[in-house]
């Protein structure tokens, strides 16, 4: 709208100077500008809304990765459960068919006693057979002699021949006994196997199940962390690259905002050294020196990453909202060096003297200039827009991080940092650190332009730093 009357008045000013001449070129150059100023800020609010676009976009992607992943364990679950129930199905036909052979046997077990049982009838017919011809043949020895011998003859024969198909039909028997009860026992390690099988499909099942519901839970908790900080959590679960810096992402995180001893034990999983030792600390929250290193690492690597200081700057941001600005406001000394001290702060015009120091802006257009006489390292993040400051530091060697400036002008002062100064305007997304002399330097990583930071040699005139 206000475009839209800047363009209005724009053009009744030059009618109004064509009919009556009453407007001075100065008016008529005033108009100009401030039409073109407002055209500008629309501009820069278009490329922020494009900026946001393409972040939204890059965080649906990280989604939509990570869904397939999901997807993908879930097909290869499911094709473990048909592959064990194809053996279950198999197990039960081999019980099935046991059972058969088992009744087979059976049953020919039966009919072998039962021939046996024909065996011993006939035999006992033949022994009243030769009863009864003893009797008879001392009747009448003389006429049926011939006769009797031929008979106990014949007799005989079919005795030994009785006795040796029985003498068979028990080995049959007793092998038919010992297949039925190999049967049994055949039957028996089956019964207990499919018993397995069951077993071992219902535990799969409910493994299945729980594998799902904690891959729904840790995939909504990590969608969560990232749609808070910004952060690339999933994407690097799904691609499997989970690093030092998601590490540090989660342990900044229970830190600050989580219980100290979650805090010590994820401290103890990371790969780096830490600056301090945890488990002698009572401040969670001297965390923030690791933080500060890890970004100077990630600032000045062959290949910058500056994830980690948009994490910061979040992060900044999450204890702000959360009420605990005054958290933030804090120093204490170094765990392993009480004479030291390290320092959260929003910048101000006083003196500070600690030797690790992490600065952000409390409020927009805010012009301050403040001296560090101790610091070895120190951070800013740019947590907002339309400021001046000025930083000047006492030793030569400290290892300075500039993140995320908003429309701001930084100007770093170092002491003996060298005869060459800096400007740094960058028009757009740039990367990349300076350095003195004296082992000292200066990294930084802008998102945007329009901003500007500015290093120097500074000689110290008034003997601040005496």
């Amino acid at each position: 709208m206000k475009l839209k009357l800047k363009a209005i008045y724009f053009a009744l000013l030059m009618m109004t100077a064509s009919l009556a001449g009453c407007v001075s070129r100065d008016d008529y150059d005033t108009a100009v500008e401030e039409y073109e100023d407002e055209k500008a800020e629309d501009a820069a609010r278009i490329e922020g809304l494009q900026d946001n676009l393409s972040m939204s976009e890059a965080n649906a992607n990280a989604l939509q990765a990570q869904l397939d992943s999901v997807n993908a364990t879930i097909v290869q679950s499911e094709a473990d459960l048909v592959a064990l129930r194809s053996q279950h199905a198999v197990a039960e036909a081999s019980l099935a068919a046991a059972e058969a052979n088992a009744t087979n046997l059976g049953q020919m077990v039966t009919l072998l006693e039962d021939q046996l049982a024909m065996a011993y009838s006939a035999m006992d017919v033949l022994n009243t057979t030769m009863t009864d011809m003893q009797q008879y043949h001392n009747e009448t020895m003389e006429e049926f002699t011939e006769q009797y011998n031929s008979t106990m003859a014949n007799l005989s024969a079919q005795i030994s021949a009785m006795s040796q198909s029985m003498s068979n039909l028990s080995a049959t028997l007793n092998s038919t006994y010992a297949a039925y009860n190999s049967a049994q026992s055949e039957i028996s390690a089956l019964q207990s196997q499919v018993s397995n099988l069951n077993t071992t499909l219902a535990a799969t099942n409910e493994e299945l199940e729980n594998l799902e519901l904690v891959n729904s839970f840790l995939s909504s908790l990590t969608r969560d962390f990232d749609g808070k900080f910004g952060t690339d959590l999933t994407n690097a679960v799904n691609t499997q690259t989970f690093g030092v810096k998601h590490q540090t992402y989660l342990t900044m995180n229970a830190c600050w905002f989580g219980y100290s001893s979650t805090c010590s034990e994820l401290w103890s999983q990371l790969e780096n050294d830490l600056p301090f030792n945890m488990s002698q600390s009572s401040e969670a929250r001297e965390s923030i020196r690791y933080l500060s290193r890890e970004m100077w690492n990630a600032t000045t690597a062959t290949q910058p990453d500056s994830d980690l200081n948009y994490f910061a700057l979040e992060l900044i941001h999450e204890v702000e909202t959360g009420m605990m600005g005054p958290s933030w406001i804090n120093a204490l000394p170094y765990t392993e060096d009480s004479t030291k001290c390290w320092r959260t702060m929003y910048i101000s015009g006083a003196s500070i003297d600690c030797e690790s120091v992490f600065m952000a802006f409390n409020s927009a257009y805010e012009t301050e200039s403040q001296t560090f006489l101790n610091a070895e390292e120190g951070f800013l993040i740019g947590t907002t827009a339309y400021n001046t400051y000025d930083a000047y530091f006492c030793q030569s060697d400290v290892e300075l991080t500039i993140a995320r400036l908003l429309n701001t002008d930084v100007t770093i002062h170092i002491h003996n940092f060298g005869t060459t100064n800096y400007l740094i305007e960058p028009t757009s997304n740039a990367n990349g650190a300076v350095y003195g002399d004296n082992g000292g330097g200066v990294a930084y990583s802008f998102q945007t332009g329009g901003s500007s930071l500015e290093i120097k040699n500074w000689d110290d005139p008034n003997g601040v730093c005496a």
